[in-house]
């Protein structure tokens, strides 16, 4: 389960990177969020979303992060359900990408290498 949701995240920063680098300016001031979303509605329902259930059950927000990893090639992305904060533990999930992509990530996405500094973001209703 987590290696397929690795593999689409990673595939995502990735083409996210990319359209900047081959100039597609038409869709740079879509934000990370906006084009995140874009990108995994197709798939939420039949893959994702029963990935995250099985993890997390049902409920209403969910809170990821990204932080660098101690390799220059690794993203850590956390995922957690608040209602679970002192009986579950996160997800931890580690995102190998090429160095470029993650150079080009750690500016854009203002990644830190000290996770509790990482910007904390909510998936409301993902359920």
């Amino acid at each position: 389960m987590k290696n397929f949701i690795c593999q689409i995240i990673e595939k995502f920063f990735t083409l996210f990177m990319d359209r900047d680098r081959l100039g597609n300016k038409d869709k740079i001031s879509d934000s990370l969020p906006d084009v995140l979303e874009k990108k995994l509605k197709p798939i939420w329902e039949e893959k994702i979303k029963a990935i995250l259930i099985s993890e997390f059950e049902l409920g209403e927000t969910l809170y990821v992060i990204f932080y660098l990893g101690t390799n220059q090639h690794e993203i850590i992305m956390e995922i957690w359900a608040p209602e679970y904060f002192n009986t579950k533990p996160s997800e931890v999930l580690i995102l190998e990408l090429d160095v470029e992509t993650v150079r080009e990530l750690k500016s854009v996405l203002n990644l830190t290498e000290n996770r509790s500094e990482a910007k904390r973001y909510a998936l409301n209703n993902w359920s």
